[in-house]
């Protein structure tokens, strides 16, 4: 059995890249966020998940890198090309950096802002781009900028055989195992 990527056929490979990309496109909201929180854990053991806590929530942090100073912030649209939901993406980037920033910043430094963005794989959108270089101008940041769903992906692709297994909650057919 594989236990890297590399390792996987070529059938393989296509098949996980599928598997991955159908839970990506069935994902909004709160199912986005934990698919996210989930590859991460597992991609990143520095990743730390935060909980959202009553009243206060997760004071614009979704998860962090304290080590790199990198922060996330998950958003989930129903029809991410909607032009309301550009408009609601580029505001809520802003909003919840700026709660960040206000509960964070004092205690953990911040260099490196991505608002995780599931664009359904259809791409980068304008009012994002400019939200977050607004951010990345006036807090002087190292970086700034989307993490869209082809970011996940290749996140999700450095894993284990046995990590894409869990995620996908399926098995990796062993070329062993397809009949013709």
């Amino acid at each position: 059995m594989a236990d890297s990527f590399e390792q996987l056929t070529s059938e393989q490979k296509l098949f996980a890249r599928t598997m991955f990309e159908n839970k990506i496109r069935r994902a909004y909201g709160q199912q986005y966020e934990d698919l996210f929180v989930n590859v991460m854990t597992r991609c990143d053991e520095r990743f730390r998940s935060v909980k959202p806590q009553g009243s206060i929530g997760d004071q614009g942090n979704d998860g962090y890198v304290a080590e790199e100073g990198r922060y996330f912030q998950v958003f989930s649209p129903q029809e991410p090309a909607d032009t309301k939901s550009r408009a609601d993406a580029a505001k809520k980037a802003k909003d919840n950096f700026a709660t960040l920033y206000e509960h964070w910043h004092n205690d953990f430094a911040i260099t490196d802002f991505r608002f995780v963005f599931n664009d359904k794989y259809l791409g980068a959108v304008t009012e994002i781009e400019h939200a977050l270089n607004d951010i990345k101008n006036e807090h002087g940041l190292a970086e700034s900028k989307p993490f869209l769903a082809r970011d996940l992906e290749r996140e999700f692709m450095k894993l284990s055989v046995a990590d894409m297994e869990a995620i996908l909650t399926t098995v990796i057919p062993r070329p062993e195992h397809i009949e013709d």
